[in-house]
Formats: structure tokens, sequence, C-alpha cells
């Protein structure tokens, strides 16, 4: 007859740790996205990539109409391209994080009702689109493809409603992967889409110029990602 030795302490504190630290390594595994210049290609440089600060660049532009609905009309706009660099690609548990410095919206190609309607965004003390506290704006892609974007809002002159503020932050899209061969301008790459994103509408200043202000539009848009630091324009999420 064999005579089992009951478990020890020390021996039930070890599988204890053990267990924890495979449960940590499967939820990192889990929100571990990264991007590379195609599927099965190399990760994208980030900040950190030595030598570091030297990141991939990047671009978003708009495939087809941007369209904010509000009280005052669906202003649409055709032409928004946003600069962008890679902040954090590491993986190891870590959501992706793009920064968007510079962003600019084509002053005759944003209309409402047949009337032009010139569109800014708001920056930091120095310039780069962000936030007046001096943060750049941001996008943060996880695990689930779903992108949130970060200090990002802008302001439009709106016809018959006046300066109007409009804030993106904190508001979330889709990323999908496109198809390889990827081209100029995106063409074929990674999407990034906004479905009737709820904007909160406010007055630039504490002034109350616009009539909207206090009220909600509704953002959808469309935007590819191209990489022009490499040499297949494409972004690939996994």
């Amino acid at each position: 007859m064999v005579v089992k030795k009951p478990i020890g302490l020390a021996a039930l504190v070890c599988i204890a740790a053990l267990m924890a630290m495979s449960i940590a390594a499967a939820s990192a595994f889990a929100v571990s996205p990264q991007l590379f210049n195609k599927n099965g290609g190399t990760a994208l440089r980030d900040v950190n990539t030595k030598p570091k600060n030297q990141p991939d660049a990047g671009e978003f532009v708009n495939v087809g109409e941007v369209k904010l609905a509000t009280a005052a009309g669906t202003i649409v706009c055709n032409e928004l391209e946003f600069g962008s660099t890679v902040v954090n690609n590491a993986g190891a548990g870590a959501e992706v994080v793009l920064a968007v410095p510079f962003g600019v919206a084509e002053g005759d190609e944003c209309s409402v009702g047949g009337n032009l309607v010139p569109t800014y965004f708001d920056t930091t003390p120095t310039g780069a689109v962000g936030n007046a506290a001096g943060t750049v704006a941001t996008v943060s892609v996880n695990a689930a493809k779903t992108a949130t974007v970060h200090n990002l809002s802008f302001s439009q002159s709106i016809p018959g409603a006046g300066f109007c503020k409009g804030d993106v932050n904190g508001k979330t899209g889709t990323v999908a992967n496109g198809t390889e061969p990827f081209g100029e301008e995106g063409v074929n790459g990674l999407t990034l889409t906004f479905t009737k994103a709820k904007i909160p509408i406010s007055n630039p200043e504490a002034a109350g110029e616009c009539a909207l202000a206090g009220a909600e539009a509704e953002l959808s848009a469309v935007f590819r990602l191209e990489t022009p630091s490499t040499a297949t324009e494409g972004w690939w999420l996994s």
C-alpha cells in the first residue's frame, strides 16, 4: 500500500504562486496588441525602440465623407488628415498608443447647407494638437481592436450657430485590418471607424458665442491609416 504524504503549507504557497503567475501571463497575452508593417511582418518602431525617439510615423486619411450631425444641419468634411507617431508598441500587456500631434481639415472641404464651415483643432500652448494643459492628443488601441481618442477637440465656425467646440476625448471607434498589398494614402489599409459617436458641444471660451452649446452632435467617419515611414505603407494589428 502506498501512503500519500499530505501537501505541506510551503508547497501550497508555491502552487498558488505558480497559478497566479500563469493567470497573469495569460492576461498579459490577451491584452498585448501590436502594430506591424504587414501581416507577419516587422513590429513598428515606437519611441522606446533603440535608438530612442525615432518612431515610425503614420497618417490618418478620411475615406469618404466625415459627417457631424448637429441641430444646425449635418456638417460634411471631405479632406481631414491627422499626422501620427508610434508612442507605445511594446506589447507586454500594454495598449498600442499613437500620438496625434497634427491635424488639419481643409477649409474649402467642410460645409453645411452649401456654406463653408472653417474647422480648427485645439492645440497645446506650443502648437501641437492636444489640450490646454500641454498633453498631446493620442489614440490608444486594445486587444479587442477598440480605439479610444484622448485629448482631442475641435472648433468650427458654423453659419447661424457661431463658433462651437466639439469634444472627442474618450470617444471610441473600431479598428479593422485591411488587405495587402497596401498603398499610398492608406489604400487597402487598416481602418478606424466611428459610428454616431456622441460629441458634446460647448463654447470655445467663457463667452456664449455658440448657439448649440449644451447639445450633442453625432460623428460618423472612416479613416485609413498608412505608414509613409515604411516600405509597405501599411499597418497590421495583431
